[in-house]
């Protein structure tokens, strides 16, 4: 009878232990998901701006021919 309880500790020992690791790596990997979202719609934000920014400036060739 000792012996059943002893194994049973132990299984129950090593499900805790699975199971912690893999709330861990399940809370790390929405983490990051969401860190790598964050990145992505940042980049694109920006890369919008630049390009409707860029359309806004008008190269001065007129000007730097009037300096010479």
């Amino acid at each position: 009878m000792e012996e059943v309880r002893d194994r049973e500790e132990r299984i129950e020992k090593v499900v805790a232990v699975i199971g912690t690791a893999l709330v861990v790596l399940v809370l790390m990997l929405a983490g990051g998901v969401g860190l790598i979202e964050g990145i992505l719609m940042y980049g694109a934000a920006g890369a919008a701006m630049f390009y409707l920014a860029k359309k806004t400036f008008k190269p001065n060739q007129g000007q730097e021919e009037k300096e010479e």
